[in-house]
């Protein structure tokens, strides 16, 4: 009887230590991002700004190219206008949104960007500051700071500089732009990029795709299609077409 209640009491312990970890909707938890970084999408997006999440399960599917059908003009008005930041390139133009700590993003960037500035891809970053969610600061003031200047002057080797250390490392060791916080026009644009994502968030749905960050836009032919999170395999065609010689 004893091993019997020993067992019982073990496989409760079990059950509830699974049951924390995972999220409502049946991802783990924000403790496995580190541990793994391959096969990766965002969190969905249900208050339109969540956390990168891990891994992807295997039973979960990979992210892939849709293309969008309703109310296309104003998801690509949204992006064109929205204050992005690039390098210069004259190829192709992809958009990807993104925040500054996102893995996923991270790993999009490591493995993708390289090859794709290579080719002349004019890859045109929307950076955001997420919101606070049920108390809990999501941004920190440098973030923040950074993220609204970038809007305010599109300071490509600022993008750089801010992408070259870890973050921490660069809030402690660089000259940061001044704080949001009691200056009007950079609080505006912190909000702005929060009311972008929030935006395409209901655009996105209304084309049954449930937004990811990074979430990745570009044009074939007539149409404007997506790729929202980031796996390298199933990144295949977007990698061929964009960088396919023209």
């Amino acid at each position: 009887m004893r091993a019997v209640i020993a067992i019982l009491v073990v496989s409760a312990i079990a059950f509830a230590g699974w049951f924390l970890f995972m999220r409502p909707d049946g991802r783990s938890g924000e403790g496995a991002v580190d541990a793994q970084m391959g096969a990766m999408q965002s969190d969905t997006a249900e208050d339109a700004a969540s956390d990168a999440a891990p891994a992807a399960e295997e039973e979960e599917p990979l992210p892939e190219v849709v293309t969008l059908t309703t109310n296309v003009d104003e998801i690509v008005s949204l992006f064109e206008s929205a204050s992005w930041v690039h390098r210069g390139d004259t190829g192709p133009v992809l958009y990807v949104v993104s925040f500054r700590s996102c893995p996923t993003c991270l790993a999009f960037k490591e493995a993708e960007l390289h090859g794709l500035e290579d080719a002349g891809v004019d890859v045109r970053w929307i950076i955001y500051a997420r919101r606070d969610r049920e108390g809990r600061e999501r941004s920190s003031a440098a973030e923040r700071a950074v993220q609204a200047e970038l809007a305010l002057t599109r300071d490509w080797a600022l993008f750089e500089d801010w992408y070259a250390v870890d973050p921490a490392t660069y809030y402690a060791t660089a000259d940061l732009p001044p704080m949001t916080e009691g200056d009007p026009a950079r609080e505006a644009a912190v909000e702005e990029a929060r009311a972008f994502v929030e935006r395409l968030s209901d655009l996105y749905a209304e084309n049954n795709v449930d937004l990811y960050i990074p979430t990745l836009l570009w044009q074939e032919g007539d149409e404007w299609n997506t790729y929202v999170g980031y796996e390298e395999t199933s990144f295949a065609p977007v990698r061929e077409f964009l960088t396919a010689p023209r």
